[in-house]
């Protein structure tokens, strides 16, 4: 293997050490988030394909409320994305251990960097990934999409993961050149509280709880424009949702599991 791809084998051996050299308390403990891991997809996919059944209930509007449910959690784990990568940023460009190890060596700066965006996206998309695949699994599964909607997914799924992930390291790079790198993990981490904190304003700002209230606007017009509204058009989780529904909208029904 060469190139920037090369940087990453020592991280790949030790994620792909093989189990038969594990000790047995190793492999329980991989065998138990395994199947964790398993059981939440299946309690996340359930969830949800119970709520987009009960809301494509709802006569003229279940659509639009699923479509509408489908953009916010896109631009929510957009939020998390770009957090989640300028704080992993700071480590895997500024404060890993054998970072002056591999700038000793003659290494194209243009290799690191390739090679740290790749280790920063797959630290900061993972755990996003666990909730949001299962969501998406539920609409193609309620919606009885076909498989164009899985490639569309897929290829979009890319773009939506490296844009927060460049976003992130360069707003790190930003921030270590006024404050030391070591500082700025600090002050990231107060920086947490304020994600919190605005993840509760952006929620309020979306008002989810309207689009299940229409008593709520003056009138079934309003109530129908706020539903069909765009939200945060230049945002990239705007374009995800508007390539994936396109694909949902012309599906049959289907009752789920239950």
């Amino acid at each position: 293997m060469d190139g920037w791809p090369a940087l990453l084998l020592p991280k790949i051996r030790s994620f792909t050490h093989p189990i038969g050299e594990q000790s047995l308390r190793a492999r329980a403990k991989l065998i138990f988030f395994i199947a964790l891991a398993f059981g939440f997809w299946l309690f996340t996919f359930l969830v949800f394909q119970k709520v987009l059944v009960h809301f494509r209930s709802v006569e003229l509007l279940g659509d639009l409320l699923n479509y509408r449910l489908l953009s916010m959690m896109l631009l929510t784990f957009f939020s998390i994305l770009l957090f989640s990568n300028l704080i992993s940023s700071l480590s895997t460009f500024f404060l890993s251990e054998d970072l002056n190890l591999i700038l000793s060596r003659p290494v194209s700066l243009d290799h690191i960097y390739y090679a740290r965006l790749t280790e920063t996206l797959v630290y900061s998309s993972w755990m996003v990934l666990l909730f949001a695949l299962p969501v998406f699994l539920a609409y193609g599964w309620v919606y009885g999409a076909s498989w164009k909607y899985y490639v569309v997914f897929l290829i979009a799924l890319g773009p939506f993961l490296l844009i927060p992930s460049t976003l992130g390291v360069a707003l790190a790079m930003v921030l270590v050149n006024v404050f030391p790198a070591r500082r700025t993990k600090d002050i990231l981490f107060l920086l947490t509280i304020f994600l919190v904190v605005g993840l509760y304003f952006l929620i309020r700002f979306l008002q989810p709880e309207r689009l299940v209230n229409p008593d709520s606007f003056a009138n079934l017009v309003d109530y129908i424009a706020a539903l069909k509204a765009p939200s945060w058009t230049f945002s990239p989780s705007h374009w995800f949702a508007e390539a994936v529904i396109p694909f949902l909208q012309s599906a049959p029904t289907r009752t789920g599991f239950y």
